[in-house]
């Protein structure tokens, strides 16, 4: 099965989808959040969950090439801003010059690395109840002309784990949340 292409609530509820890409996050993040609050909290521009969202959870597990690791919604998909470089770089190189800087040595700074690499991808493999990994999808599709610091805003909330699928993976729709709803976490 393909991702569908309508935007009003394109998942079927029970239904498994096949090749869903992008940022996933633990259910806790959005459990009893109204769509304003998840919009801050994971990244998206105001009004983005004005028509609802379909929520999805992951039915496939995933290895360690199927995923990166991007630290917090409150860095973008993943990225941060370097002034020294002033560009947007990957958290996951940032974290090793962190490490490196801590540690003193590549091989500790890695060692560590993978160590919380690993922990991802336990944690993603194994998430369960307000664990539970998610993705949501919103009804209001990608806006290809809206740049993406807009579009994709850092979150306020620090502390709500992401990752981004970059291989598509199976992923069922366990709700349908319509405009204006708050999904309460139960499954």
């Amino acid at each position: 099965m393909q991702q569908p292409e309508t935007s009003d609530h394109q998942f079927v509820v029970g239904r498994n989808y096949r090749s869903i890409r992008g940022d996933i996050t633990v259910l806790d993040a959005i459990a009893g959040q109204p769509p304003a609050a998840i919009e801050r909290r994971l990244g998206y521009h105001a009004g983005r969950l004005a028509k609802g969202y379909s929520l999805l959870r992951m039915v496939e597990k995933v290895g360690p090439d199927d995923f990166t690791w991007g630290d917090q919604t409150r860095y973008s998909g993943g990225r941060q801003l370097y002034r020294d470089a002033g560009a947007m770089v990957p958290r996951r190189d940032l974290l090793r010059g962190e490490l490196l800087v801590r540690h003193g040595s590549d091989a500790a700074a890695d060692a560590e690395l993978y160590r919380i690499f690993g922990d991802s991808l336990r944690r993603i493999n194994d998430g369960v109840g307000k664990g539970l990994i998610i993705k949501v999808f919103p009804n209001i599709p990608h806006n290809a002309a809206m740049p993406s610091h807009v579009q994709y805003p850092d979150a306020d909330v620090r502390n709500i784990p992401q990752w981004t699928l970059v291989h598509g993976k199976a992923m069922a729709c366990i709700a349908n949340v319509h405009a204006g709803a708050v999904f309460g976490g139960r499954l």
